[in-house]
């Protein structure tokens, strides 16, 4: 049996080692509650290049960061296999990143450039962004393809945490991201959860680790 397939180490130390990129972590004060934290594990099927996945999962967790939560991503394998018990009670979500063989197979509309496999019962965990037609958004030296990236994982992972029909008219949860105030937004490093989102995941996120620490208390 193998074990289980840890953080690719080469993205980790380029991670560790990039502070001109590095994004703060959430650290709860003295007597506040345990802040929520979650963990994604995800899969490079459209062989990103390291840079721009870098960037893009900075980003990712900066948007997540500013929305009091604390995120950590991980690059794994088809077989790794999540583990059944242990002290981390971070709820993992899973983000399959497609190149267009595979995107065009799951969703034919060109326009999608990602999807989630959000629940009314808060357990939704898998999500996907479809790496070749980010391809469509303006990118320029403020708004990179890595900064495209991360915005659109934090929206996919945005639809597991907060549920179904959770798009809104403004904000990274907005459906429609060519309109002039997203992009604008997403530049300028603003386009992030609204202050009611924020809370929402929170909950969810706590509701989720609550769950695992149920399931993990030996009698």
């Amino acid at each position: 049996m193998k074990n289980a397939q840890s953080c690719n180490p080469w993205l980790t130390l380029v991670m560790l080692s990039a502070p001109a990129l590095a994004q703060p972590t959430v650290e709860a004060k003295p007597g506040q509650s345990p802040i929520p934290a979650v963990r994604l594990m995800y899969y490079n099927y459209a062989r990103v290049p390291i840079s721009v996945r870098v960037e893009g999962l900075q980003t990712t967790t900066r948007i997540f960061n500013s929305a009091g939560i604390q995120f950590t991503a991980c690059e794994t394998q088809p077989d790794w296999k999540e583990p059944q018990s242990g002290h981390d009670l971070a709820p993992v979500l899973y983000l399959r990143i497609l190149p267009d063989s595979m995107a065009n197979r799951l969703e034919p509309r060109f326009e999608a450039i990602g999807s989630a496999y959000s629940t009314d019962d808060n357990s939704g965990k898998i999500a996907n962004v479809f790496y070749d037609r980010l391809q469509g958004l303006p990118t320029s030296a403020s708004c990179s393809r890595g900064t495209i990236l991360g915005h659109v994982i934090a929206h996919e992972l945005g639809h597991l945490l907060l549920g179904r029909k959770n798009h809104s008219s403004s904000g990274i949860m907005s459906a429609n991201w060519q309109r002039d105030k997203q992009i604008i937004q997403l530049r300028a490093g603003a386009l992030l959860f609204s202050s009611e989102e924020a809370k929402h995941l929170r909950k969810n996120i706590l509701e989720r680790q609550n769950s695992l620490r149920m399931t993990n208390t030996v009698p």
